[in-house]
This record gives structure tokens, sequence and C-alpha cells, in this order.
């Protein structure tokens, strides 16, 4: 959790609350995270293994990007990205879900 002692210096209150928030989403997902990487090594097809290593390696990125900004004044930029890539996980999940539902029918 972010706090005015851990909190970089020279970040605008909207900055520190932005980066707070999400600094706590990263952290509640985690355990997700987990669940796609045991996915991933269950997977008994490529095309799923290479989807969840696609969400995988775009939510490392966004914990590596957080790291990288502390300071800056991109926010408003990489949130906007990141939000593009939930939307991108999502028609990832929606594909996935579809496919499975396919080979139980």
């Amino acid at each position: 959790m972010v706090s005015a002692a851990t909190s970089p210096a020279g970040l605008s209150v909207w900055e520190a609350n932005l980066l707070e928030h999400v600094t706590e989403h990263i952290a509640r997902e985690r355990d997700l995270l987990a669940d796609y990487r045991r996915a991933t090594e269950a997977a008994d097809s490529d095309y799923l293994t290479y989807l969840f290593e696609l969400i995988l390696e775009d939510e490392a990125r966004h914990g590596k990007d957080l790291r990288l900004m502390k300071g800056l004044s991109l926010w408003p930029l990489l949130i906007e990205l990141m939000e593009d890539d939930t939307r991108k996980h999502q028609k990832i999940l929606r594909f996935i879900h579809r496919q499975l539902s396919r080979q139980d029918a």
C-alpha cells in the first residue's frame, strides 16, 4: 500500500491517489495471475498457452511500467494503455471460453 511515507516526492494528490489505487489493484491481481500461470502450464493446446502468455506478459509489463514511471506525469497515458490491455484480455478470455465451450459440446 502506498502512503505519504512511500509515495514518490513531487506527485500531486491526484497522482498519489492514482498510484495507490493502481498499486492495490495489482496486489489483488496476484491471485488471478497465479491462476493464469496454472492454466498456461495445464494447457493442452498451443493456442491456449499463447493466449494466456499474452495476458501474463502484459501484466508483467504493467508492474514494470509502474516502477519506471514513479515521479513522472505519464499516469493518464499509462492508465489508458492498461485499460486498452484490459479490453484485449477480455476479448482473449471470451475467445477461450467460446473455444472451450465448443469442445465440451
